[in-house]
């Protein structure tokens, strides 16, 4: 099963649980990393809870370790969604 497959399922469980607007990443191939990771930043900030989801091995890769940190920087609520 792919990571995309299981961002998928947490939006679906988190639109049905809340019926609020849920905003995750999408592939962007024709923006820098760096443009990437200030969009995500603007998402974070303007979010209320961030809910990361990790890889098939439990763990997260760099980038969505900053963003939680981010996140918690900011005061916001972080949640792990782990696919069944």
């Amino acid at each position: 099963m792919s990571q995309q497959s299981d961002i998928e399922k947490a939006v679906d469980h988190y639109n049905k649980l809340y019926g609020t607007l849920v905003d995750y990443p999408m592939e962007q191939p024709n923006k820098t990393l760096l443009e990437i990771d200030i969009d995500y930043m603007y998402r974070i900030a303007s979010a209320d809870k961030i809910v990361a989801v990790p890889k098939p091995d439990g763990s997260f890769g760099e980038s969505v370790t900053y963003e939680m940190a981010f996140a918690k920087f900011l005061g916001k609520d972080v949640g792990v969604y782990y696919p069944v």
